[in-house]
């Protein structure tokens, strides 16, 4: 494991021009940069704030949480986190997932984009698989999704005119901003029932369900013109299937939720599997280190002692391995069950009983306990193993 670290100060630059395996980016509260990834595969260096980085393998990545980030090119999954700084994304060939950040611009994603937490706006070119997007206090641009769109509590406007798939809407409606969404498949919008919004909902097939009240209804050919309290929001929605919508009361709808969903919690998980790999890794190869630190002066003094350090040594390295290899299966079973939540998921209203609730997002404390617990022997690799498996859900 190849590490570089550079002293950079609260808000540096840093520009990632290509990462050709996995890329895992995190912001934390030190004011430097720290840099891992496979022995001789990292190229990295600083021009005063400026970090400039490229990797031929995986990439993980910890610098202050407000820098500004450029990233060019990610040939495979992309997941970043926890950043108050401006984010640019040029190009990401997997998945994206982003967790707790500002604003940020991605150029394509050719798999998926799920993005939660956003304190800023989001503006995306173009996304070829599904995007997912969860309380976001700015707006919301997307020009292209080939499959399906999910968007729930975006404070700001909405713009998605070009949504291959079905739309699932969850919104309040923002007074003085505008809401255009256009979806290739069906699109099912609930709203509150106090919502304020000037609405223009069109369908190709002329299928309009209204579970709401609209005060100065007309219908004509497929169209519904309508308001919802005192119209301070402009909503305009159109399926070339069928057009749902609901007002609803205050509350979760499970069935709704787990819909919108599915995707993110399997891609969460593949990413915090793979996350706690790395981690124990990287902890194991500080232990053996500090082993092979104190086994020179333990040679001097017992020969016995000194085997028995390097026996204790090789088993550490193995459990190290054995976890790791047991968190990339969790994670490889978390995409498969990504991609079939995405292949039979639909609305409940397409579909009979909701799919059951997802239990809640393991902690970064929680992760740590159990990397401690195998360092400090407190529990046997099979006993992590089982901790894995519990987190699968």
């Amino acid at each position: 494991m190849q590490q570089i670290t550079f002293d950079t100060g609260e808000a540096p630059t840093v520009s990632i021009t290509e990462c050709r395996g996995d890329l895992n980016l995190r912001g934390w509260t030190k004011g430097s940069i720290e840099i891992r990834g496979d022995e001789g595969a990292v190229e990295a260096r600083q021009e005063g704030d400026a970090v400039m980085v490229r990797s031929s393998s995986d990439l993980r990545v910890h610098l202050p949480q407000e820098a500004s980030v450029q990233i060019q090119a990610v040939l495979g999954d992309a997941r970043l986190k926890a950043l108050d700084g401006p984010l640019s994304i040029e190009r990401v060939e997997g998945d994206l997932i982003l967790k707790r950040v500002d604003s940020v611009t991605v150029g394509a994603v050719r798999g998926d984009l799920v993005a939660g937490v956003l304190a800023g706006d989001l503006t995306v070119d173009e996304v070829n698989g599904d995007m997912s997007v969860r309380s976001l206090t700015g707006d919301l641009q997307v020009e292209r999704v080939g499959r399906d769109l999910g968007v729930r509590d975006v404070e700001g406007g909405v713009h998605a005119l070009h949504v291959g798939g079905d739309i699932r809407l969850r919104t309040d409606f923002t007074p003085g901003r505008t809401y255009t969404l256009h979806a290739g498949g069906d699109l099912v919008a609930r709203v509150p029932a106090d919502a304020n919004a000037t609405l223009t909902l069109r369908s190709g097939r002329r299928n309009i369900h209204l579970k709401a009240q609209l005060q100065d209804e007309v219908r004509s050919n497929g169209e519904v013109t309508g308001r919802l309290g005192d119209g301070g929001a402009t909503v305009t929605l159109e399926a070339r299937r069928d057009l749902v919508l609901i007002a609803r009361e205050t509350g979760a709808d499970m069935g709704e939720v787990g819909f919108d969903l599915g995707a993110e919690f399997g891609l969460e998980f593949a990413g915090l599997a793979e996350e706690i790999a790395a981690q124990v890794e990287s902890q194991m190869a500080e232990m053996s280190s500090r082993l092979e630190a104190r086994l020179g002066s333990i040679a001097k003094m017992d020969e016995r002692a000194a085997k028995a350090a390097e026996k204790a040594q090789r088993q550490a390295e193995r459990a190290a391995e054995r976890l790791r290899a047991a968190a990339e299966r969790k994670a490889e079973e978390a995409r498969r069950r990504a991609q079939r939540a995405r292949r039979t998921a639909a609305p409940p209203s397409r579909r009979g009983a909701p799919p059951p609730p997802v239990g809640e997002p393991v902690t970064d404390e929680e992760r740590l306990a159990i990397l401690n617990m195998v360092a400090e022997g407190k529990i046997s690799i099979e006993d992590a193993e089982r901790l894995l498996e519990a987190l699968s859900g």
